[in-house]
């Protein structure tokens, strides 16, 4: 109904290929302070868009969404549509900004509603102030191009930290709520729940009634002007005082279980299970795993290289055959599960099908690993071998314990998107 013709719904663009030849090349920025080519990727979580267009076509959608009364409404029959739209559908904490069924409320000089898009090299962010009826459309071919999409719109619609100061009465002291936080916004039940886990938020206290909130390399200041609500007062790029202006820190059996961000960014104390103590238990045990089952291979290799004319019993050739089996069981176990994990880390943006393969072939490992685990362990009661052989063997059993612990723990048996 808007002559959008220029604009896909679609990841694939099977709505519009024509617009497909006609897409800009993305770029990633590198260390060097430069530029490097990057590919195109679609997101296939829905309902996250991926809609690709236009400056001329979003900008029909601005206006389409900012009608006056009286005027011929072009997507909806009645105004009361536009201004539900516009209402909270998400809001934890009932006093801060709330999501509005899709759009982010910005705190901006006038009431403001949009949301912005990230992919592997694109960025984008749409704003209407429908008050003023305005709108605001930023795209860019490179990648979290955060400076950009929220520079451009605090100047344009007045987004600016204003002054904040303690009030003059006794609050509580801020190290009450230092800690790791997760976003609540997250998956689980299948094995992507992890990658929330891998960079936590990190609230630190500053100062009596000061702290700091890290994500990743990025550093917000914040300063507590009630008890447990902190305003920002300090920001090296635009995505605190736009995604996160305002923590506000709901106590529970005095401690925090909640920080009420608002537009779907609030986040969480760590859930029974995954605490700081357990995530750190699953990095060592994994790269404890990792390396022993990248070194003992090559090492067995070379043993089996120089012992190849050794003559053995029968016993023995069995049990080193299941042993080394063992091993490479779980080398391959270690490289299945990596595989996944690696493609997140590099770009989001895969479908979930895609890791399936190799979220499947983890139970034909895991019954390999059993069967041969009981086989070597039955050779080894057979033979005369040396204290550090019996060492190695029951240390390879409890590492690979642990390593399915961990996968079943992480979900990586979940064959459900």
């Amino acid at each position: 109904p808007l002559s959008m013709e220029n604009t896909s719904a679609y990841p694939t663009f099977d709505d519009n290929k024509k617009i497909e030849d006609k897409k800009a090349k993305g770029y990633i920025p590198d260390q060097k302070g430069g530029f490097t080519p990057g590919e195109w990727s679609y997101v296939s979580h829905l309902p996250a868009g991926a809609i690709n267009g236009t400056l001329e076509d979003f900008s029909k959608f601005a206006i389409a969404l900012t009608s006056e009364d009286g005027e011929e409404l072009t997507l909806f029959e009645n105004k009361n549509t536009i201004n539900t739209m516009f209402s909270p559908s998400y809001d934890l904490d009932g006093e801060m900004v709330g999501t509005a069924h899709g759009f982010f409320q910005y705190t901006t000089e006038k009431p403001s509603f949009g949301h912005g898009g990230n992919t592997a090299a694109f960025s984008s962010q749409f704003a209407v102030v429908p008050e003023e009826r305005f709108g605001i459309v930023i795209l860019t071919n490179a990648y979290l191009e955060m400076n950009i999409l929220f520079g451009l719109q605090d100047l344009i619609l007045g987004n600016q930290i204003d002054e904040v100061t303690v009030p003059d009465l006794e609050l509580p002291a801020s190290t009450e709520v230092e800690g790791k936080y997760v976003p609540m916004e997250r998956q689980e039940g299948n094995f992507v729940d992890f990658a929330k886990y891998i960079s936590l938020y990190e609230i630190k206290s500053t100062g009596q009634n000061e702290i700091t909130m890290n994500i990743g390399p990025y550093k917000g200041t914040y300063l507590q002007t009630e008890p447990y609500r902190y305003e920002i007062i300090e920001d090296k790029i635009p995505l605190f005082r736009n995604a996160y202006p305002v923590l506000r820190f709901k106590i529970e059996d005095d401690k925090v279980k909640h920080i009420i961000v608002g537009n779907g960014m609030d986040l969480s104390a760590l859930p029974s299970g995954r605490t700081v103590s357990f995530l750190t238990g699953s990095i060592i045990v994994l790269i404890v795993n990792i390396l022993f089952f990248t070194i003992l291979p090559i090492i067995l290799l070379i043993s089996l290289i120089k012992g190849r004319k050794k003559k053995l019993d029968p016993c023995s050739k069995k049990y080193k055959f299941y042993y080394n089996l063992l091993v490479l069981l779980g080398t391959v176990t270690i490289i299945n599960n990596l595989i996944p994990p690696a493609k997140i880390m590099i770009s989001t943006f895969h479908t979930f099908s895609a890791m399936k393969p190799n979220i499947l072939l983890n139970y034909p490992l895991f019954l390999g690993t059993v069967a041969t685990s009981v086989l070597s362990t039955k050779y080894l009661n057979k033979v005369s071998v040396s204290k550090k052989t019996k060492l190695l063997h029951f240390t390879t059993i409890t590492l690979l314990i642990l390593l399915f612990t961990l996968l079943f723990h992480w979900n990586f048996f979940a064959v459900t998107g």
